[in-house]
């Protein structure tokens, strides 16, 4: 069961722990999201890196999935500098 700990979940270990988690790019993405997101979104971001996990661990669609999972944030973010900041 998850504790909170770095690793226990990847967006937590981005915004909390301040840890990259996928890859740079997501990385950055998620904590621009989580700066200009609202809570709503914010649940958004995270299942949607949470249920990335299994597809990641196949090596050979992980290039793929990553590329996809980076434009669906960069969709995220775009929704998130539309509402405003905080």
């Amino acid at each position: 069961m998850a504790n909170g700990r770095p690793g226990d979940h990847p967006y937590t270990d981005i915004t909390v722990h301040g840890r990259e988690a996928i890859s740079p790019k997501v990385t950055s993405l998620v904590r621009e999201i989580a700066k200009f997101g609202d809570e709503r979104l914010d649940r958004v971001v995270r299942d949607l890196v949470w249920n990335m996990r299994p597809e990641l661990a196949n090596e050979s669609w992980r290039p793929m999935i990553i590329r996809d999972l980076e434009r669906d944030l960069e969709g995220l973010l775009d929704i998130a500098k539309e509402r405003g900041s905080r």
